[in-house]
């Protein structure tokens, strides 16, 4: 009787060991996400073109056009943002006739969002040219939130992200590099623990920054 108590305190104590390495493991690998945020607020999107409509988007710029039945990097961030909270959306098409975003397209996007009273944006974009007048520009707006993600792992330089500015996230200690910014055990998101629900990218990181900020 004794031998086989032994036996089932060995293996129980086996399952919480594997158990435990199992959680460790997939808390490495991903990222939970099973907050539901609430608020009232409106904020801003600053992405290139959309492929379909979305419900919560209440104001958008007069460029705004669908671009085709594939979807793009900014329906997948609008899904994302629908799951994780009630926002209302500010979208602003940053690409200009060409389909191409610059510098100036996302200055005259932040101008947009000035003027429609928009506190909280998300700048979708990442790349590895500085801007003096887009970082004089946010240096002179500290009224306006701006987030973004450190995506260029390969360069020493990421803009917007790096723009003292702008608040940025990462998967790595050592790209980030103002205190503000926030660092994630991983950029591929379970949401409600559902692995069918998962969303890959450092994009969707700058927006749970996002929503953890926002003030009802």
């Amino acid at each position: 009787m004794k031998k086989l108590q032994k036996k089932i305190i060995m293996i129980l104590l086996i399952i919480v060991v594997v158990m435990f390495l199992l959680v460790a493991h997939l808390n490495h690998e991903y990222f939970f996400v099973n907050d539901f945020y609430e608020t009232n607020q409106t904020i801003g999107v600053i992405d290139g073109g959309l492929s379909f409509d979305n419900e919560n988007i209440v104001i958008t710029n007069i460029d705004y056009t669908f671009c085709g039945e594939q979807k793009k990097h900014g329906d997948y961030l609008l899904d994302f943002i629908e799951k994780v909270s009630d926002v209302s959306i500010a979208y602003f098409d940053a690409c200009d006739e060409f389909g191409k975003i610059n510098t100036e397209r996302i200055i005259t996007g932040l101008e947009w969002m000035k003027e429609n009273d928009i506190k909280y944006v998300n700048i979708s974009l990442s790349g590895n040219r500085y801007s003096e007048e887009l970082e004089n520009w946010l240096k002179d707006n500290p009224d306006i939130h701006v987030y973004a993600s450190y995506n260029n792992n390969k360069n020493s330089f990421d803009y917007p992200a790096m723009y003292d500015g702008v608040i940025g996230s990462s998967v790595d200690e050592e790209l980030v590099k103002s205190e503000k910014d926030r660092v994630y055990s991983s950029n591929k998101i379970v949401l409600d623990y559902d692995f069918k629900n998962i969303y890959e990218g450092n994009s969707f990181l700058s927006v749970l920054s996002l929503m953890s900020d926002l003030e009802d």
